[in-house]
């Protein structure tokens, strides 16, 4: 039989030949326009015969140039996408340029050589079947351009083609650490990744262009090492991370400040130098909780105490008379004051040697509803800047804070809405690793609470769980359930204070030290309504908020010989 004829044809400034199989094409630029979306290329008649190409010494271009600024829509690049029976391509060196999905789809093509200097656009080999690659470091590669390859699956998370420039990411981590020795990122090596959390940048770092995390919707954690100090203008529309990790006075510090992003330097947190405040619930909280049986009908304040929250905080003094709904802010303000130093304990009851040694007196009741009134005040609300802040911006602040407890730092009240819609307030004070699973879920981190609903014990459903990588959380008991991106979000924080010098801003007006015999409810006056509070006392059916003062006997027992000499005061004085 006679061997067909060779077929020939042109295409830009190159001529191309097709025998047997096997297409060969030689001259300088191979390219072609097309209008309505078919190859415009005269070898693709032949595309289910071809099962190798030759492009032979002299050529410079194999399909067209996206970088030249005309749309693929009307130039195409895709000289043999999707040849599907395309086993061998050979390449000479003087090859400059693979244009636009050049060989994309050629699931047959297991093997190539590559040129020096050459460049790959972009998704030239995306689809197709490259296992074994000869990839010079001088080869520039664009987006996409192994893409769902057998090849680039080889390549482990970190795929580098050029040393100390990182191509792309990979993994599957929700915390990635880039390694050092990386001086340059390409611009599309993280986008569109929704499962990283967190990035830890390396030092080696020359530039870094937030533009690399475009797409990347759950990142809320970036590291900044100090030696990264030129950073490129993210665009207005680009998503930054929330929370930006660095050293005091860095390049990361301004970056976060002129993008309105939180910046925390760890080393702030890791050793105060002070002793651990990690509360006691032995010592250092209330003996009683936020019940209605303790604080009655309303917030009762001592005149003193009255006018000064007025004179203060609410500026309308209609305001004392609400009914009252929880005291649950003043317990937990308070907690942390007396932790710290700042509430005299033996002013509210002289006796006392800690905390919870306290008797829900008046005096005791005044203390708690005046520090009740804080998130009245316009200093607290925003302190630290926290109430224009994210969530996770919020827990993260948070976590940060908890980390100083054990050296000197302090406790922190905070304040979150209920999946009921209401609100409540209790004292942060420590964290703790372990595994907790609710509704399904399982966290490994918790913040440790003092729940005044929960006054004496350490309830486990009154903590707070969270992710430390996600920052989602939980609140069990209160039905508090914090996701990102969750549409059915079930409560969320609303403050986190720890500054005690501000909680303190107005010291609580105390009385003085004088204790007026025979004055059991602390009004300052000796009545039958003492006589009635300490009978209530003997027969179990209510407290004395001021023990001390009906121990007329002396004896640091109250009995029916103190109610007696009690009667005797009120009948000497008429």
């Amino acid at each position: 039989m006679e061997a067909q004829a060779a077929a020939i044809g042109f295409c830009g400034t190159a001529k191309w030949t097709y025998e047997d199989g096997t297409l060969t094409i030689s001259g300088g630029i191979a390219y072609a326009y097309t209008k309505d979306g078919t190859n415009p290329y005269g070898w693709d008649v032949y595309r289910d015969e071809i099962t190798t190409v030759i492009v032979e010494e002299g050529m410079q271009i194999l399909g067209w140039d996206t970088s030249a600024g005309i749309s693929t829509e009307t130039l195409t690049g895709n000289c043999f996408r999707d040849y599907i029976n395309l086993k061998t391509v050979q390449l000479p060196s003087t090859l400059q340029l693979i244009g636009y999905g050049c060989f994309a789809g050629c699931t047959a093509l297991t093997k190539i050589i590559f040129p020096e200097n050459i460049q790959l656009q972009p998704e030239c080999f995306m689809g197709s079947g490259l296992t074994d690659v000869v990839l010079p470091t001088s080869v520039a590669v664009d987006r996409d351009v192994f893409r769902d390859t057998p090849f680039l699956a080889t390549l482990g998370d970190f795929v580098m083609f050029r040393e100390g420039k990182l191509y792309a990411y990979q993994g599957t981590e929700r915390t990635v650490t880039i390694p050092e020795g990386v001086t340059s990122i390409y611009p599309f090596a993280f986008q569109d990744n929704t499962n990283m959390t967190h990035v830890r940048l390396p030092s080696t770092l020359l530039l870094f262009n937030a533009a690399i995390f475009e797409g990347c919707t759950n990142l809320c954690q970036l590291t900044i090492p100090p030696e990264i100090n030129t950073f490129a203008a993210p665009a207005p529309s680009l998503s930054l991370p929330e929370i930006i990790y660095g050293e005091t006075g860095s390049a990361a510090e301004e970056f976060a400040k002129q993008n309105n992003l939180h910046f925390i330097d760890p080393n702030d947190y890791t050793d105060l130098g002070g002793t651990d405040m990690t509360l006691d619930f032995s010592k250092d909280v209330w003996s009683f909780g936020n019940s209605s049986a303790i604080f009655g009908d309303g917030y009762s304040l001592t005149e003193e105490a009255a006018a000064k929250v007025v004179e203060q905080w609410l500026k309308d003094k209609s305001y004392l008379e609400r009914a009252w709904n929880g005291s649950c802010y003043g317990l937990s303000a308070t907690v942390v004051l007396a932790k710290a130093g700042m509430l005299p304990i033996t002013k509210l009851q002289p006796n006392a040697v800690s905390l919870i040694d306290v008797e829900p007196n008046t005096e005791v009741l005044s203390v708690i509803n005046y520090y009740h009134y804080l998130p009245f005040d316009n200093a607290i609300i925003t302190a630290d800047d926290m109430h224009n802040k994210s969530q996770r911006t919020r827990l993260c602040q948070l976590i940060y804070d908890m980390k100083a407890v054990p050296t000197g730092g302090s406790p922190s009240v905070v304040s979150y809405e209920t999946s009921s819609g209401g609100q409540h307030a209790v004292v942060a004070y420590g964290l703790e690793e372990g595994n907790w699973t609710w509704d399904g879920v399982t966290y490994h981190n918790r913040i440790l609470i003092w729940d005044s609903n929960f006054h004496t014990t350490l309830d486990d459903r009154a903590c707070l769980y969270y992710d430390s990588d996600t920052l989602n959380y939980c609140i069990p008991y209160y039905g508090v359930m914090y996701a990102k991106g969750f549409t059915e979000d079930k409560g969320k924080i609303i403050g986190i204070c720890n500054r005690v010098d501000l909680m303190n801003a107005y010291p609580y007006p105390y009385p003085s030290a004088e204790i007026i015999a025979g004055d059991a409810n602390g009004d300052g006056v000796r009545s039958v309504a003492d006589a009635v509070m300490l009978a209530k006392f003997l027969t179990c059916q209510g407290n004395v908020f001021y023990p001390q003062s009906v121990d007329l006997d002396g004896n640091n027992q109250l009995n029916a010989n103190d109610l007696s000499l009690l009667k005797r005061l009120l009948q000497n004085a008429g």
